[in-house]
């Protein structure tokens, strides 16, 4: 129990430190310490010297007192807290390490690590590290990581923070970065301003220019040249090089293959039609993509006498052939018919449309369709089932039909 209670009253003290004392810890310990004595002897001062190793309780209160800033040891152990000018070789801290310089190879802080120069090796801590100049290596922090350029690796419970990032930044729920070559994995946010090599977030990515992947749970957002872009909800990019796959809606200067419900592509198409087939649906259809794929959504009314007199629509369709008097389109879409009412018979459907241009704006399609019909067993044989029907099974209701669609 008793040192149950030290442990926690240790954490405490260093979290108190780096979240209240930090603008006076980066005044006084990360900057070049004053000169004294005779104008000439300034660089004097600040020059650093080598020590095989240090033991410290805090800060100036140790094996080498007042001069632990001054010098670079190879070896340091902090029971509590230390300040040194820089390590080569190995630190540990019960609670923080600080380091006026740079430290080489592996550094252990209880709570949280300030190095006032450059980072390269393993920096490990319990709750946060915070370098001012560059990290090369692996960066470990139980909250977050600050940094200036880092290469290697970040690790962080909650945030990372770094200006130019090569290599991996992974969080439980931010990463930031000016520029990423690398991959940004985060539980919810990843955010880089310039160019990003990969990013892979729960919830959001927000990048200027993807050359790779863009995965997101809800929006991806890219306001230059993107690789690929995935989302649950909502893809937004500049020009779009490879897929754009969104649950709901795709945004993008240019995309030439775009899978979502709805697709705004400045430089591709969008239309609407009025159509049916020989179910007797009358059908309001929205088609919108790139300049190879499209959306489907649609939305109608059965004419004909039916228990299930709604139907709505999506899918995705290719351009095959497309100029300016005639085209030729393949749609693959999967239609619920209902009555709102707890009962629906959905059907997969395959078209083939070709297409007789009237001008920019009107034309005339028609088109054979091979289709799929697949009910609950509760909703067998709600509906008589169109077209010329290959096979029909009466137990599943479920049969395979032909039939031919039109607007």
């Amino acid at each position: 129990m008793i040192f149950k209670k030290l442990i926690l009253a240790q954490t405490f003290l260093g979290i108190c430190i780096l979240f209240c004392a930090w603008p006076a810890v980066s005044r006084s310990y990360f900057v070049p310490e004053p000169a004294f004595g005779k104008a000439g002897e300034a660089e004097a001062t600040d020059s650093l010297t080598s020590s095989p190793f240090q033991l410290s309780l805090v800060p100036v209160l140790g094996t080498h007192s007042l001069y632990g800033s001054r010098i670079v040891f190879h070896g340091s152990v902090n029971l509590v807290g230390g300040y040194t000018g820089g390590v080569n070789g190995l630190e540990m801290g019960g609670v923080f390490n600080l380091n006026r310089k740079d430290v080489r190879g592996v550094q252990m802080g209880g709570v949280f690590n300030l190095v006032g120069g450059r980072a390269e090796g393993v920096q490990m801590a319990g709750v946060s590290n915070r370098v001012k100049g560059d990290v090369s290596g692996l960066q470990m922090g139980g909250v977050s990581n600050w940094t200036g350029n880092a290469k290697g690796v970040q690790l962080a419970g909650v945030i990372n923070m770094s200006k130019e990032m090569e290599g991996l930044q992974m969080a439980g729920v931010v990463n930031t970065a000016t520029e990423s070559k690398g991959t940004q994995l985060a539980g919810v946010l990843n955010v880089s301003s310039g160019e990003t090599g990969s990013q892979v977030a729960g919830v959001i990515n927000v990048s200027g220019k993807v050359k790779g992947l863009q995965l997101a749970g809800v929006l991806n957002h890219s306001s230059g040249k993107t690789g690929s872009q995935i989302a649950g909800v909502i893809n937004v990019g500049g020009k779009v090089k490879g897929l754009q796959l969104a649950g709901v809606i795709n945004v993008a200067d240019s995309s030439d293959y775009p899978i979502g419900l709805i697709n705004i592509i400045k430089n591709g198409g969008k239309s609407f039609s009025l159509g049916t087939d020989e179910s007797g649906l009358a059908a309001l259809t929205f088609r919108s993509g790139g300049r190879v794929l499209y959306g489907v959504a649609a939305v109608g009314y059965y004419l004909a006498d039916r228990e299930l007199s709604y139907a709505m629509e999506a899918g995705i369709g290719v351009h095959l052939i497309d100029n300016n008097t005639f085209s030729l389109d393949a749609e693959a879409v999967d239609r619920s018919s209902t009555d709102f009412d707890g009962h629906e018979q959905p059907r997969a459907s395959f078209m083939l449309l070709p297409e007789l241009r009237m001008g920019s704006h009107f034309g005339i399609y028609a088109g054979p369709s091979i289709s799929y019909t697949y009910p609950k067993r509760k909703d067998a044989g709600i509906d008589k089932i169109p077209g010329w029907v290959l096979h029909e099974s009466k137990s599943t209701g479920r049969a395979l039909h032909i039939g031919l669609s039109g607007g």
